[in-house]
């Protein structure tokens, strides 16, 4: 039988991590809404953005179609009192306060420019890093940026001009390398540091050579677990090296099919059910949920960038 719930899910499950457009009044009316009607829908892994994945929230609650997504961080996700939404990763309080930790206790900085691209997901981390931080720190600056946008050299400016110990920036990938970059060329020496967002190949890619010395929070490493260890191994012999959240996104996958198996039913209410009953074991590692939807245990590490790859902060020393 669960060969056949396999198949049954991957001819049925939304999978579109990318699919969604970044701006939050596209997903309202033009995602989400088409794969919840009267067709039969089982679960959807995703979304990407939280921008994207709280307002499509209501709608597959509305449908009692379990979600789980691997990338979307808000608190406020799982906060709405919806028991069908779920995640395989952490959430933005949890990230701002290790982002927060090693800025005063590692790196003993003592002036902050922070810079969001005012969505759901950067500005919200902003606002937990600064209040993470609290009186501990001085934010010297505090500005959005348009994300989409290419030059941010006039507010690159004004941060260079309040002379920050380092810059905060809450955002995804491409408008934090351009940051980095045009930082460089500015002549600002202040590192940047920034959440989950800015992990990944496009920001070493857009940034280059001044991404060298930036700082991330990003998941615990994945090959720390036998399971992970796994993962890392046949993904990179198929596929190359691993993007982002791949990890997350397959252990998302592989509880709805759990979920599937064990209860013997695709009734998405059930399913639902069976997923907050779940103890998973998978590439991140041990994966149970509380009352909302979120993992008991989230490992955070930071990491820099050296040699054109991420390490761990803990290995560059």
């Amino acid at each position: 039988m669960n060969a056949l719930y396999k198949l049954f899910l991957f001819l049925f499950v939304v999978f579109f991590l990318f699919a969604c457009a970044k701006k939050e009044d596209v997903i309202k009316i033009g995602t989400a809404g088409p794969f919840t009607g009267d067709q039969a829908r089982i679960g959807n892994e995703g979304h990407l953005n939280s921008s994207c994945t709280k307002p499509a929230s209501r709608i597959y609650n509305e449908k009692s179609v379990p979600m789980i997504t691997p990338a979307s961080t808000n608190p406020e996700i799982t906060k709405q009192g919806y028991n069908n939404v779920f995640r395989t990763c952490g959430r933005d309080d949890q990230q701002g306060t290790e982002l927060a930790k090693f800025v005063v206790e590692i790196l003993k900085k003592k002036k902050v420019a922070v810079l969001h691209d005012k969505t759901t997901y950067g500005q919200g981390i902003a606002e937990e890093f600064k209040k993470s931080a609290g009186n501990k720190i001085e934010v010297v600056v505090y500005e959005g940026v348009t994300q989409g946008d290419q030059d941010f050299k006039p507010v690159l400016t004004k941060v260079k001009s309040s002379n920050p110990d380092v810059i905060f920036f809450g955002g995804m990938h491409t408008e934090g390398g351009l940051i980095i970059k045009q930082a460089k060329e500015l002549g600002i020496k202040a590192p940047v540091i920034g959440g989950d967002g800015l992990y990944g190949s496009t920001l070493l890619e857009v940034a280059g050579p001044a991404a060298e010395g930036s700082y991330m929070a990003f998941f615990t490493p994945t090959a720390e677990t036998e399971i992970g260890r796994n993962f890392v191994k046949n993904y990179t012999a198929k596929y190359g090296e691993i993007e982002t959240y791949a990890p997350y996104a397959y252990d998302a996958a592989n509880i709805l099919l759990k979920a599937i198996a064990e209860s013997k039913t695709t009734d998405g209410k059930k399913l639902i059910d069976a997923i907050h009953k779940i103890k998973y074991e998978g590439a991140v590692g041990t994966i149970e949920y509380d009352e909302n939807g979120d993992i008991k245990k989230a490992g955070y590490a930071i990491y820099t960038v050296k040699d054109k790859k991420f390490i761990t902060y803990s290995k560059s020393r």
